[in-house]
């Protein structure tokens, strides 16, 4: 925790700033553990390279978009734990990192849903292992983050939360369970009306002024059968989206980087007639779009590329930049594609 990277003029920070370090799919593993059929586990000279990045990047906070393990076990999730692990050694529902006092904020990712046994994965709805190693809480969050007279309201939801085996055959496609789909409904309702949420007054004032994010792990733009999100949580996730308003996605399950805009508006997606009956019943909707932030993944073995993600707030605007790890530097640089 003490070695610092080389500094790098990109990584500059105006005082104006505040930045949010995006990590994604780390697939966290003990190697006395065996390989695990399906995932390779963590680099640990890529995973030790983040936490050795933070006195060049100095970010705020850290988002953390899921797949923290490669599977429920209580071995991979005392890796950031250790008394050489990146972060203090308590469970909550925000974690900190050493030395530096800057909150974590996580979701859950499908890996984190999986118990192995034998090498082969079983998907449980529950994340005991998760909640009791890593970091407790329930799902969906919203938590509240104040630096340099901003606001960010921080939504954190597990896409993997209504997966079962029947769904579609496969367990990394990404499904809200019915519980969660009404609390979403409900934070949509107090976006409009105002109220509050754990305890955190929301105002439709309070959302307009402050920068709003959402931490999910699986990806809106993607329609692979493997990976996709089913239709009915895609819909409802557009519908939060549009009405909060979330100005950024930090997101991840794809071991690929993207940075992009999302249309909401299109074939899938919301479409006039829906718009129409939103401004019928006073729901207008709030934002045509928002940026996606796709963290790739960080720090998995035997990856063709890691990737992590910077998002650069002010009071007007922000941005997202891509980082690559770089194996003769053994560091973070600018991706230059």
């Amino acid at each position: 925790m003490n070695s610092e990277k080389p500094r790098n003029k990109i990584f500059d920070k105006p005082n104006d700033v505040v930045r949010f370090m995006h990590i994604s799919d780390t697939h966290l593993w003990s190697e006395k553990r065996g390989q695990p059929f399906g995932t390779a586990g963590h680099d640990p000279v890529i995973w030790k390279s983040i936490w050795e990045m933070l006195p060049a990047l100095k970010p705020d906070a850290v988002l953390w978009s899921g797949d923290i393990a490669a599977g429920q076990d209580w071995k991979a999730y005392q890796i950031p734990n250790s008394p050489q692990g990146p972060l203090k050694p308590t469970i909550a529902d925000i974690r900190y990192v050493k030395d530096y006092h800057i909150p974590v904020y996580s979701v859950p990712g499908n890996h984190d849903h999986y118990v192995i046994f034998w090498k082969i994965f079983f998907y449980v709805r529950t994340k005991i292992l998760f909640q009791k190693f890593f970091q407790s809480g329930n799902y969906p969050r919203l938590n509240v983050f104040k630096k340099k007279d901003m606001q960010f309201n921080i939504f954190r939801i597990d896409s993997s939360s209504g997966i079962t085996a029947f769904d579609k055959m496969t367990l990394s496609a990404g499904c809200l369970h019915k519980r969660d789909i009404k609390i979403l409904k409900n934070w949509r309702r107090i976006a409009r009306e105002g109220g509050e949420i754990y305890g955190i007054k929301i105002t439709p004032e309070i959302l307009s002024q402050s920068w709003n994010i959402l931490i999910i792990h699986h990806e809106l733009t993607d329609d692979r059968f493997y990976s996709d999100i089913s239709e009915s949580s895609k819909i409802e996730l557009i519908k939060f989206i549009a009405q909060i308003p979330i100005h950024v996605i930090a997101c991840g399950h794809l071991h690929e980087q993207n940075v992009s805009y999302y249309p909401l508006f299109g074939p899938g997606r919301l479409d006039k007639k829906r718009n129409w009956l939103y401004m019928k019943n006073n729901n207008r909707l709030r934002t045509e779009h928002v940026r996606i932030s796709r963290a790739g993944s960080t720090c998995e073995r035997f990856e063709e590329t890691n990737t992590m993600n910077l998002i650069d707030f002010n009071k007007t605007t922000f941005s997202i930049k891509t980082l690559l790890y770089d194996k003769i530097e053994n560091s973070f640089l600018p991706n230059k594609m």
